[in-house]
Parts: C-alpha cells; sequence; structure tokens
C-alpha cells in the first residue's frame, strides 16, 4: 500500500507546478519533496511530470492519477478541515484563488494586504490555470482551488454563488483620435473600428450580454483575450474599445487613453465569488470569502 503523504506530496506538486511550490505547501524541504517524486515514479513506473520552462508538466498518467486520487484527499482533508477550527493568526495554511488573470489588477493586491494583516503566516496562491471558464469550474470541483472569482456565473448546483462586486463598462480611444475628442456619440462609437475583448470559451455574460438598448453591432477588427491589451492597442491606433472601468482607473496615470461613457444604457459587469458547496463548512475557506469581500469593499 502506497504512502498516504507521498499522495499528498503528488497532489502538492500537480497543483503548484513545481518542486519548490509543493515544498512551501506541505512544509517540508525541496530535497524531501524530490525524494518523495523519485518514490513515486518508482512506484507508478512513470516520469509522472517532466520538466516545461521553470516548472513541471504532468504527464497523461499523472492527470488521470490525480484525477483517481484527488476527490479522495480531498474528502480526507475535507473531514479534518470541518473539524478544525481555523485561527487567522496562526494558521500557516496555503489557500488558491483561481479565476480570469484580467481579474486580479481588481483586488489581488489588496486582497494580500488585508490577509497578511489579519493572517500573517497564512498563503494566497494564484491557481495556474489558461483563461477558461471550464478550467476554472474543474480547479474548483477538484478541489486545486478554494474560491474561483469570474464574471460568469457557473449556474452549477455543487457551488455556492455570491455576487461580490459589479464595475461600469466605459469605452475608450486615443488620447489623440483623429475624429474623438471630448464626447463620443453613438454614431461615432457605430463608424469606428472597434477591438474587442473576448474570451472564446465564453459565449454568454459578455460586453454584449450587458447592453440594455438595441445596438447594431460594431465593426470589430481586432480580438484580445487579454483586457489589459486592448489599452495598448487603443492607444497606438484610432480604434475604440470598451472596458471595465477599473482597468481604465488603474493605467489612468500612464495617461494612454481617453474615457467615455457608453452613449447606450449598459449593465454593469458582475463579479461573482464562488467555492464548493463541501467547504460550506470550512472555515477557513468562510474567512478566505470575508476577506475577498473586503477587498471590493
Amino acid at each position: 500500500m502506497i504512502d498516504l503523504n507521498l499522495l499528498k506530496t503528488f497532489s502538492a506538486i500537480y497543483k503548484t507546478g513545481s518542486v519548490r511550490g509543493a515544498s512551501e505547501i506541505m512544509h517540508i524541504t525541496s530535497s524531501a519533496v524530490s525524494h518523495a517524486l523519485s518514490k513515486l515514479r518508482n512506484e507508478y513506473n512513470n516520469p509522472l511530470f517532466v520538466r516545461e520552462g521553470r516548472g513541471l508538466k504532468p504527464t497523461t498518467y499523472a492527470v488521470e492519477l490525480y484525477k483517481e486520487i484527488s476527490p479522495h484527499l480531498t474528502a480526507l482533508e475535507g473531514t479534518k478541515k470541518i473539524f478544525e477550527t481555523f485561527h487567522p493568526k496562526t494558521s500557516d495554511r496555503t489557500f488558491f484563488i483561481a479565476g480570469d488573470s484580467d481579474l486580479d489588477l481588481w483586488y489581488f493586491q489588496k486582497l494580500l494586504k488585508i490577509s497578511k494583516h489579519a493572517a500573517p503566516n497564512v498563503n494566497i496562491v494564484k491557481f495556474r490555470s489558461e483563461n477558461r471558464e471550464g478550467n476554472f469550474n474543474n480547479a474548483l470541483s477538484m478541489r486545486k482551488a478554494d474560491v474561483l472569482i469570474s464574471f460568469v456565473n457557473p449556474e452549477n448546483r455543487s457551488f455556492v454563488v455570491e455576487q461580490v462586486a459589479a464595475d461600469k463598462m466605459v469605452a475608450i480611444a486615443n488620447k489623440s483620435h483623429s475624429r474623438i475628442n471630448g464626447q463620443l456619440t453613438l454614431k461615432a462609437f457605430l463608424n469606428e473600428e472597434h477591438v474587442g475583448w473576448s474570451r472564446p470559451d465564453i459565449d454568454r455574460n459578455t460586453f454584449e450580454g450587458l447592453i440594455q438598448d438595441k445596438v447594431p453591432n460594431v465593426n470589430v477588427t481586432y480580438g484580445s483575450t487579454a483586457a489589459m491589451n486592448l489599452i495598448f492597442m487603443v492607444s497606438e491606433s484610432d480604434w475604440l474599445s470598451v472596458i471595465p472601468e477599473y482597468l481604465y482607473d488603474k493605467t489612468k496615470k500612464l495617461d494612454l487613453v481617453q474615457r467615455f461613457d457608453l452613449p447606450f444604457n449598459c449593465d454593469d459587469l458582475p463579479l461573482y465569488l464562488i467555492n464548493h458547496n463541501a467547504t460550506e463548512r470550512d472555515m477557513g475557506v468562510q474567512w478566505l470569502k470575508g476577506v475577498i469581500r473586503e477587498s471590493f469593499s
């Protein structure tokens, strides 16, 4: 029978993508993690992880192994945490947050400052993944992440969802746009070419879904999955774009673009805080949700 601690180490490497990251979570040395990985490789007769850049990428076998053992490890850990009292001042727990990287600029630094003051030894780590809702939801289901922050409501009965924030959508244009300066009319908005914020995996809750009025489709010349990229593309062209106001506010001091209210009615962009039903009695996750709410206040 394989040692449970070896499987915990395997899970830590899988989640963090590195020996060093696993050692920090497990509170053991990197050499101890490497030794455990060597034992696991011998046990399963598979390399399990291969080096990719500065990190470790799981083999196909490791992915399947993780799928098999993760629910059982999670159940064991979850049962333990339910009966544990979480003390922020003394806890050294590591929490993982999944979510679109474009949202990090909105709250993440403030969250770290708040948590560091309240819980100096707690680590809050961003779960590494492509910006795809399927990956985020899977991370929550597989307990790779403790919470998910997203502008998409997953509408999954296994998840607890609450809206923690909303942001106004605004239009931006080059500071020296040849045809627009001072005000933006609906006619000008429709006549200009646009750079759009789009994610190929999302077909709802996009900017277009927030528009209240009947507005003709705009001419999207360029699409980007990274919202920050829109600001720089607009700053070097006569294209327009629509972004959440927090992105404009965070980059305003760079003086790259001019901001306009949209010339039509548009709902705010909602932001959701999501956790799995199974963590509702986890005092640590409930504390984390509390400091996340505070970071948006």
